[in-house]
């Protein structure tokens, strides 16, 4: 995990960081979160943070 922020920080600074540990504190609140209107709010949130697209899974076709 510490090597994953300081990958982070060095291609992001301080502001990559912590653009980071929203979304990561977002995702989790998504899952977690005690309400059904809490948990939507996080998604709504997380949509609004990550490039369209981001969330989606990727199939790679086989060969």
């Amino acid at each position: 995990m510490l090597a994953l922020l300081r990958h982070v920080y060095a291609a992001g600074g301080a502001a990559g960081v912590l653009y980071a540990l929203t979304v990561a504190v977002t995702a989790i609140t998504s899952v977690a979160a005690p309400t059904p209107r809490r948990r939507k709010d996080a998604r709504t949130t997380l949509r609004l943070l990550l490039p369209r697209g981001a969330t989606r899974r990727r199939v790679t076709p086989s060969r």
